[in-house]
């Protein structure tokens, strides 16, 4: 609104504004002007709303949905095996929800709609005071876990514990399966649940990997099956760990670089025996369990993973 200054009437308003007069009469005939008055919320009705936490259930409850499903494999004896997998069926996300329920013209009637989309669906769930978490893939971090962390870190400060060497000089190495079951999966629930882990698929097509990264080296090995059993699984002992990094960690040791492993049995066992020493490999001492961030050979994985 315009205060009007002495010598102004009203006459004068709607040419300072630029408004019409009728405007201005009809503003001055309010108590308040417009900034000051505060518009009612609109309500739903009550039948709009039943249809909303309608939907908004039908949704929870197809993000909950388990079933089980068999699948069938032969065992390293030529035997065939009946599994059963319990799997989050049929749906995971917003998108596959409303894919779902378009394709179900029974669950269209219950919420009364001739077709729904994801972004209603999305949008009925967060109303509900639900939001996507991300499954964690893998175990928990311990105290002692975290406590070993700690203490390796502290350990590669200077001047605590100088390293003997450079931290450019290191070839970090791991193991990685890549399977058809690998990706990110969320989990709709609200603040303060607790948030199951993922559960993976034991079927599906995949294939191990060795590889060792580092300042201006890098290997990297296709872990073979066990062709003595014609079993398909890979298992990682002392045996077939230093058959496959035999070649590769002896180019570490060429490249006057330090050996880092994580602490798998496999691992351990033979660093205990002496495998390393015997060829003059130096390995990093003290490497904390569960601490897969700490290697970059994890971002290598990421890289390749996607």
């Amino acid at each position: 609104m315009v205060h009007m200054s002495q010598g102004e009437n009203a006459e004068q308003i709607p040419k300072l504004v630029k408004v019409s007069p009728a405007t201005v009469r009809a503003w001055m005939k309010r108590p308040e002007p417009p900034s000051k008055r505060t518009r009612k919320p609109t309500e739903l009705s009550t039948k709009r709303a039943l249809v909303r936490t309608r939907r908004a259930e039908m949704a929870e409850s197809l993000l909950r949905t388990k079933v089980i499903r068999t699948a069938r494999r032969s065992s390293p004896l030529g035997f065939s095996v009946k599994t059963a997998l319990i799997v989050t069926m049929p749906v995971n996300s917003p998108t596959k929800v409303a894919r779902y329920i378009n394709q179900d013209k029974k669950l269209l009637h219950n919420i009364g709609r001739a077709k729904v989309s994801a972004a209603t669906i999305r949008r009925d769930l967060k109303g509900a005071a639900m939001k996507p978490y991300m499954k964690r893939n893998g175990p928990r971090f311990t105290e002692r876990h975290l406590r070993l962390r700690v203490e390796f870190a502290r350990g590669l400060l200077y001047p605590v514990r100088p390293l003997p060497f450079l931290l450019e000089e290191i070839a970090f190495t791991d193991e990685k399966w890549f399977d058809s079951d690998d990706g990110r999966e969320v989990y709709w629930a609200r603040k303060g649940d607790d948030i199951p882990h993922r559960r993976r698929d034991q079927h599906g097509h995949k294939i191990m990997v060795w590889a060792a990264v580092g300042f201006n080296f890098r290997r990297i090995v296709r872990i073979p099956r066990d062709s003595t059993t014609n079993s398909a699984a890979i298992k990682i002992n002392e045996a077939s760990y230093v058959k496959v990094i035999d070649v590769h960690a002896k180019a570490v040791r060429d490249a006057h670089l330090v050996f880092q492993q994580d602490g798998a049995a496999g691992h351990k066992k033979a660093e205990r025996n002496g495998w390393f020493e015997n060829r003059g490999i130096r390995v990093l001492k003290n490497w904390p369990p569960n601490s897969p961030d700490l290697s970059p050979i994890e971002t290598l994985w990421a890289v390749i993973a996607r």
